[in-house]
């Protein structure tokens, strides 16, 4: 079975569905607060700093190629989103600290 939605087709095994309606319905006390905790799971502190730690220096690898100037030019803008702002800072920073001031 297919459904359209948006103009993109979307794809439906009628016995796993029925199978899956059936299997929710016979067993619905116990998926049900299953269900519910998978979708308000709270995400810990920890593994959130942790995730955002790994995009930051996902940047900082993709920026590393970049010039002074255009650190500069990105911090300035401010157009990116604020890991990528970040790891530019950080970089910035790095290159104070390990280029001698003439």
């Amino acid at each position: 079975v297919s459904l359209r939605i948006l103009g993109i087709p979307l794809y439906f095994e009628m016995g796993a569905l029925i199978l899956l309606i059936v299997h929710f319905r016979i067993n619905r006390k116990t998926l049900r607060p299953w269900i519910k905790d998978l979708i308000g799971r709270e995400v810990p502190q920890e593994e959130k700093e942790a995730a955002k730690r790994t995009r930051v220096d996902g940047f900082k690898r993709n920026l590393a190629k970049k010039s002074d100037l255009e650190l500069a030019q990105i911090l300035e803008e401010g157009r990116l989103v604020p890991e990528a702002l970040q790891a530019a800072q950080e970089l910035v920073d790095e290159r104070k600290k390990t280029t001698p001031d003439v």
